[in-house]
């Protein structure tokens, strides 16, 4: 699974990218986390509002910085509903 955070504050960004990738520890699937804070890339995925995560070309969060809990969560509930299908 591919994970994009999006935030304009570069420093932001990669705390936001670290929370991300420590939230993916016990998931049993490999992930990638990119993250951006160029104005350019955030406009190609136009988020409602910022930070967004952006799983697999979907937006998932946005307008709200969450914590590790939280994003742990998203992706667990992103990964069983794959796994369902």
């Amino acid at each position: 699974m591919k994970i994009f955070v999006l935030d304009p504050d570069p420093k932001k960004c990669t705390d936001l990218g670290r929370e991300a990738a420590l939230a993916t520890a016990g998931i049993p699937v490999t992930f990638i986390v990119e993250e951006y804070s160029d104005e350019e890339t955030i406009k190609k995925f136009n988020p409602p509002a910022l930070p967004a995560i952006v799983v697999d070309g979907k937006i998932k969060s946005s307008g709200k910085y969450l914590t590790k809990k939280e994003i742990h969560q998203l992706l667990k509930e992103e990964f069983e509903a794959r796994t369902r299908k």
